[in-house]
């Protein structure tokens, strides 16, 4: 189907379509005096004959009538749903002994194609004009024997918009997952009810805290599309660990080593000189094997053998846990002992930085897949630049003892900011205050999760958790203290922005002098290069020291 836009004495048409009836053994079969039925597009059809009760189906046709017994008439009729502008038209039909045979192809009264049945070849009847209607027929009249129906075909344009397909990925998110609205044509607008849960920016909603949020889509009416709106519920979960598998496969003859430095060998090759310790590394996971083993030539496939008296501990990196290990080992020949979590069979699992197997009887390994988990970290720095203020999002619940503020509301041409007690939920946008620090602040990981989370209703500071594309986007972003009007490019991971939609004021600055509570903003005529102080009075120059606002940006002198 091509879409088609065609414009007809002021009338737009759109949406073109062909629909197509089929006959033979693997189309329609005509099998009665009377059949219904429905084309390709859904469309329903009616055909009735006269004068026959024969009926013959070919891989290529279906023939009506014969020699003895004759069809005098056939009659196709296509119902359509609405009127259209039918395009064209296009019937195949054979003769059977006979050249007397009359097609007409009409949509309604008006006739736009004819055309005669041939006894010795196929014809296609063509339309050559278009018509307007709901109702299409193709007749076949003064049949003198049968006839071969191939197929018929027609293609509309509609005049009727069509309603937009407007689709989700995915409705159930874990926070700093992402997912995209899809749309069969007009461009859609996105808005959140809730930015602290789920916000959006193009085509794209990311998730930024646990809750759910009504997502709502609209679109504007087009040549081809109906104006309208869809809305989507979006659930929201905490961020599961991340989940890592590395893998150390023994089978293999060479090439794999894993860092140790050693090949499979033979009986013959060790002799009595059995490895006594060595390392090998997968990934994030090490894996050292004390006393007696081998990486042993075997007939079928190599082996790590763990002889009497050997052990082998396998470990992650601080900051990782173990999960599952599990073994695959030559048939019963795994025999081992765990010094911590649960042993069932060839598989442990527990949690645990580091696991060691001591040998117990043979035990012939031929791989060790290691599954593992990042675990969170007690505390998160944020780095605090030289003006004293950081936006930022956390990935993790974080504890604020009121370094963290959130920002509520414009009273007065200022936005209110708040300090924040208790634990902020992973995902929130937040400022950071960093006086007198050097550098960074480190905030505390929740251990566990809270009774309830600090109140942050009225938190007008949106997180994001990945890079996010801000073109577009009516909002202010912190630089150099201060915020300024968003004019697109990217905002990094783990900030945030403030969803207020831009006024008059190209500056919202952090009010430093006396009221550590508030921001200000900075009125459009500052940006003209003139000097003023913190309190808007211009003046000539910066001899005195203090706060001036010069081209929009606060200077300490």
């Amino acid at each position: 189907m091509t879409a088609l836009l065609i414009s007809v004495c002021g009338m737009t048409w759109a949406a073109e379509q062909t629909g197509t009836i089929t006959f033979g053994s693997s189309g329609v079969r005509i099998d009665a005096a009377s059949v219904t039925g429905k084309d390709d597009l859904g469309n329903s059809w009616t055909i009735t004959t006269e004068g026959t009760t024969s009926f013959t189906a070919n891989s290529a046709y279906y023939q009506v009538g014969s020699s003895s017994k004759p069809a005098s008439s056939i009659t196709f009729t296509t119902t359509l749903p609405n009127e259209v502008k039918i395009e064209s038209m296009t019937a195949k039909f054979g003769g059977f002994n006979s050249t007397a045979g009359n097609i007409t192809l009409k949509v309604g009264n008006s006739t736009i194609g004819t055309g005669s049945l041939n006894a010795s070849n196929d014809v296609v009847i063509n339309s050559t004009s278009t018509a307007t209607g709901k109702v299409l027929t193709v007749t076949v009249t003064n049949i003198k024997k049968g006839v071969k129906c191939y197929y018929i075909s027609y293609t509309y344009s509609s005049e009727e918009k069509q309603n937009a397909v407007v689709t989700i990925g995915n409705t159930a998110l874990e926070v700093g997952e992402s997912t995209t609205v899809s749309t069969t044509g007009p461009a859609v607008v996105l808005t959140t009810n809730n930015a602290s849960v789920a916000s959006v920016s193009g085509n794209t909603i990311t998730a930024v805290g646990e809750g759910t949020a009504t997502i709502t889509a609209t679109w504007e009416e087009s040549d081809e599309f109906n104006a309208g709106s869809k809305t989507f519920e979006v659930s929201v979960t905490a961020q599961s660990a991340q989940i890592d598998d590395d893998v150390f496969d023994f089978s293999y003859a060479d090439g794999l080593d894993y860092g140790s430095g050693l090949s499979p060998k033979s009986n013959t090759e060790y002799g009595n000189n059995f490895e006594t310790l060595s390392t090998w590394v997968a990934g994030n996971v090490t894996m050292v094997v004390e006393g007696n083993h081998r990486w042993w030539i075997a007939t079928t496939e190599n082996q790590l053998r763990l002889l009497s008296g050997s052990k082998a501990t396998i470990s992650v990196p601080e900051g990782y846990v173990i999960k599952e290990i599990v073994f695959t080992a030559n048939g019963s020949n795994f025999n081992v002992t765990a010094d911590c979590g649960e042993l069932d069979s060839k598989t442990w699992t527990g949690s645990s930085q580091s696991v060691e197997f001591t040998r117990t009887g043979n035990c012939y390994i031929t791989s060790i897949t290691v599954t593992y988990e990042q675990k969170a970290p007690t505390t998160v720095p944020v780095t605090i630049p030289a003006s004293g203020w950081a936006s930022y999002c956390s990935k993790y619940d974080v504890v604020s003892t009121g370094q963290c503020y959130m920002a509520t509301k414009l009273v007065n041409g200022k936005v209110t900011i708040v300090p924040v007690e208790g634990t902020i939920k992973a995902g929130t946008g937040m400022l950071v205050n960093g006086s007198g620090s050097v550098g960074s602040v480190e905030l505390a990981v929740a251990a566990t999760a809270p009774e309830a989370y600090a109140d942050m209703k009225e938190n007008k500071l949106v997180g994001v958790l990945e890079d996010t594309d801000m073109t577009g986007k009516s909002c202010y972003i912190l630089s150099d203290g201060a915020f300024y009007r968003c004019t697109g490019g990217t905002l990094a991971a783990g900030k945030a922005y403030l969803d207020i939609a831009p006024t008059s004021a190209k500056v919202i600055d952090i009010d430093l002098n006396g009221d550590e509570t508030a921001i200000s903003t900075v009125n459009a005529e500052q940006q003209n290069g003139n000097i003023y102080t913190i309190n808007g009075i211009q003046v000539k120059n910066t001899q005195l020291k203090g706060i001036y606002i010069i081209n929009g940006k606060k200077v300490v002198k």
